[in-house]
């Protein structure tokens, strides 16, 4: 199925991506993009291959049939850390951070591992000074020197935006940001998100559970049904789809 934003040049690019296990279909011909600046959201319900879908783009896993290519370059076999240093980052459903380091170590150590530094750092400017910038603009600044074990879920997603700006990632993943955060701490996760996208034409691709999250963030929304791309387009059109109605009567998006 060929579904495809028009416009300007993609950040990244989908081809008729085929991923089975065995004889389980997981994805079948899925083609998208992501346009730069944009937001794109992920929807489907448990089993339609969300997951999947950003494995095979981050290099988790490698499609049986199909291309990947981010800002131009085919990354259909490159490993997953080399992705990284041509300006992709994810965050998961569950953080993955060191927990007895402090907040500030866990973006140096970032902007270390991603081999690029962020886009506009001045020649002679540290990592630490790029991950302090960072944290501030994150809001967790003044939590620099607290062990990242000891913040609220809120917060430790603060801090893997605050690595994916220092890294310089230009397309982000979001898998399920909002899963354990408060209610409280969403607002601010959101105007994040904002944010980010915000800065330089960066790009996101989100995966969430959070219809009203959905509705706030995305440009596009993708709905996944057993592991094809069922419709693609504005919220307000994805929504209004008869198949889409039909084929999530009753099931949670």
């Amino acid at each position: 199925m060929q579904l495809r934003h028009q416009g300007a040049d993609p950040a990244l690019t989908l081809t008729d991506i085929h991923f089975s296990v065995g004889a389980a279909r997981i994805l079948t011909a899925v083609t998208l993009d992501l346009t730069r600046g944009e937001t794109l959201c992920v929807i489907g319900p448990n089993g339609a291959g969300k997951t999947t879908l950003m494995n095979v783009i981050t290099g988790t896993v490698t499609p049986q049939q199909g291309r990947v290519h981010l800002n131009g370059v085919d990354i259909t076999r490159m490993a997953s850390h080399l992705r990284t240093r041509h300006g992709m980052a994810r965050t998961f459903q569950t953080s993955y951070l060191f927990d007895k380091l402090t907040v500030l170590d866990n973006v140096v150590l970032a902007a270390r591992g991603s081999g690029r530094g962020p886009r506009g750092r001045k020649a002679g400017v540290s990592e630490a000074a790029a991950a302090h910038d960072a944290l501030g603009h994150v809001g967790l600044a003044p939590r620099a020197q607290r062990p990242v074990g000891a913040l609220s879920h809120g917060e430790r997603r603060k801090v893997e935006i605050a690595m994916a700006l220092v890294s310089g990632a230009e397309v982000l993943l979001l898998d399920e940001p909002m899963a354990g955060v408060s209610a409280e701490d969403v607002p601010d996760l959101v105007a994040l998100i904002k944010n980010y996208v915000a800065a330089q034409d960066r790009s996101i691709v989100l995966v969430e559970h959070h219809m009203d999250v959905v509705l706030e963030l995305a440009d596009r929304v993708a709905v996944l049904h057993h592991g094809e791309v069922l419709a693609v387009g504005t919220p307000d059109e994805v929504m209004a789809n008869e198949q889409v109605q039909t084929a999530y009567m009753g099931e949670e998006l």
